[in-house]
């Protein structure tokens, strides 16, 4: 990257690329032709993934990666991916450009692959095509296309910019002797099922995302090369292939495909899939059972509106997604899921119960549900850091929660009355309960009780609680400290807002603290920021209570002031109508306020 940098600093008359192609060149055939490959097709692909696409028992793959990382022609991110800069990607396409035709090994330039395909002009020396369709008219794939193109291995056909023209026309019976193929990338693939004489022997990547496939091939394939599978957003697909034969696929996208009806069985063959996501496949309605799914990481299943049972694939999952589903309950066998992190049932509103939850989980999800309590072993999840509960409109308790918690979030609980053994004694925690107008006193003193606990939080109210010994009217509040002795201080402020719109409710982006002490403005403002705070509307008067940033130190030979003022962005939607402030020592638990 420096030596980059130092280029794009060199006088004009030195030709940067010329510069840049002094490595390429020092390359030998085969290393080049991994450069050019990685340049077109793979910048930015995870490493392992490369290495079984360039595999070649005539070479070592692995070895010529490590020439081009010692030549800074390529290096290897922290997350194992190849990675190539802009300009080297260019050089390499000015070299791929400058390729005598009848010896060109990747094709890019659009005209060229028009001709190419309309008619039949590839040749032998092709192994690559990346075809942007972008803007360009009509094209009528000649039936021979592929013919003379035996050795082609990396075919991608995309739209770098969606232009609304959809005109490639493929004949159904298309030849393709492309028996060697490793990456099929044809987005938005504009016929109903792949050629007849499609081989997917050697496919490692297979993309055919927005597609109009019906289906991609009958019967049992070899697919043991096959690592990734996109079929996102093909809107027409009906069933999958027999995937028994996938033994080594890690990725699986099905997300969209909302004619697809079933999962076929051949999945229990899937031992390496790693992630699946069937989100808003809404035919589905059942999932096998006993899939035994053994290196499943990752399962996304929401808005399968029609799925009913609750999919049990494997006990090693981590992160399970399934909203907008017809799930009604959680089965006892997901306790086995030991390595479980997080479980988004979320808007499952024939979802009335929950419990057998294993105890590794860290998040929960369960808003918009139609639960009307929560499974005291609750209190056992000791490592459970979010609970997400907005909008669970039947629920009218908490039990004990984890000691772990550090965000809760139950706006519009309408119901909600009560909430034991709150507050939690955590560093920065926030505990929403926007719009729970049903919560006792008793629960709302212990939200807002300034001595235990820290964090954020927010409940309806509609003054100051009496623990904040500095309060005010409006959005300004000043405190003078005068004490005798010196003091190391942090503050505790609330403030009191209520809508001013016709709608009743507040939507208004953020509410900023400025301080200002002894005179000076503090340069860093605080607050509630809609994109992190406000999870939901205030419909009436509420109260937010924080802790402020500022820490100050009080030297107790002078009086010191120290002033609050409150503002949001849209005053004409909200009013603040109180404010107030708690002071606590840094040094000691007790808090001063007698000391002020």
């Amino acid at each position: 990257e420096k030596v980059i940098r130092r280029l794009k600093t060199i006088i004009d008359h030195e030709d940067i690329e010329n510069v840049l192609r002094v490595g390429f060149e020092s390359l030998d055939e085969n290393e080049q032709s991994q450069f050019l490959h990685i340049a077109v097709f793979f910048s930015c692909e995870d490493g392992d993934l490369v290495k079984a696409m360039l595999a070649d028992t005539k070479f070592d793959i692995k070895h010529g990666l490590e020439i081009l990382v010692n030549r800074s022609l390529i290096y290897i991110s922290t997350g194992g991916k190849i990675m190539m800069h802009k300009l080297l990607q260019q050089v390499a396409t000015k070299v791929v450009h400058r390729e005598e035709s009848w010896k060109q090994r990747i094709l890019i330039n659009a005209p060229e692959i028009c001709d190419v395909l309309e008619r039949a002009k590839g040749t032998r020396a092709v192994s690559g095509i990346s075809f942007d369709i972008s803007g360009i008219g009509e094209v009528s794939v000649s039936k021979k296309a592929f013919k003379r193109m035996p050795n082609l291995r990396f075919l991608r056909v995309y739209k770098s910019e969606y232009d609304g023209n959809d005109a490639l026309h493929i004949p159904e019976e298309m030849e393709f002797p492309c028996r060697h193929l490793r990456l099929l990338q044809w987005k938005a693939y504009p016929n109903k099922f792949l050629p007849p004489a499609f081989h997917p022997e050697y496919l490692v990547k297979l993309d055919m995302s927005r597609s109009k496939l019906k289906y991609l091939w009958k019967g049992t394939q070899p697919l043991t090369n096959l690592k990734e599978m996109y079929l996102g957003r093909s809107f027409h697909l009906k069933e999958l292939p027999d995937l028994t034969n996938a033994t080594n696929l890690e990725k699986l996208y099905l997300n969209r495909c909302k004619s697809l009806v079933e999962i076929p069985s051949s999945f229990s063959h899937l031992h390496k899939l790693e992630t699946l996501v069937m989100a808003y496949c809404m035919s589905i309605k059942v999932i096998p059972p006993h899939l035994n799914l053994a290196s499943l990481d990752y399962l996304n299943m929401d808005g399968c509106t029609k799925l009913r049972n609750f999919p049990a694939m494997s006990t090693h999952i981590r992160n399970l997604t399934m909203s907008f589903t017809a799930v009604k309950d959680v089965p006892a066998s997901t306790r086995l899921c030991s390595r479980l992190d997080t479980l988004d049932l979320s808007w499952n509103r024939k979802l009335k119960e929950i419990s057998h939850l294993p105890r590794s989980l860290t998040q929960l999800n369960l808003s918009g549900s139609n639960i009307k309590k929560i499974t005291e072993s609750i209190k056992d999840l000791h490592q459970l850091s979010k609970l997400y509960l907005c909008g669970c409109k039947r629920l009218t308790s908490l039990p004990e929660l984890p000691r772990s918690l550090t965000y809760l979030f139950a706006d519009d609980c309408e119901s909600l009355e009560t909430v034991l053994n709150f507050p939690f004694n955590t560093q920065g925690g926030k505990f929403y309960f926007t719009n729970c107008f049903k919560l006792d006193q008793l629960t709302q003193r212990a939200i807002t009780l300034p001595s235990l606990g820290s964090g954020h939080t927010r409940l309806p109210g509609r003054e100051v609680p009496a623990e904040f010994k500095h309060r005010a009217r409006g959005n300004s509040l000043t405190i003078r400290l005068d004490g005798n002795r010196p003091l190391h201080i942090s503050f505790k402020l609330c403030f009191v807002i209520s809508p001013n719109n016709k709608n009743g409710s507040w939507n208004s982006e953020s509410v900023v603290c400025r301080r200002i002490v002894n005179g000076h403005l503090d340069p860093y403002d605080e607050g509630f920021h809609r994109n992190h705070d406000f999870g939901s509307h205030c419909r009436t008067e509420h109260l937010f209570v924080f802790d402020s940033n500022l820490q100050y130190f009080h030297s107790g030979k002078v009086s010191s002031e120290v002033v609050f003022e409150f503002s949001s962005r849209f005053l004409q939607q909200v009013v603040i109508l109180e404010c107030g402030a708690h002071i606590q020592s840094i040094n000691e638990s007790e808090p001063l306020e007698d000391d002020a």
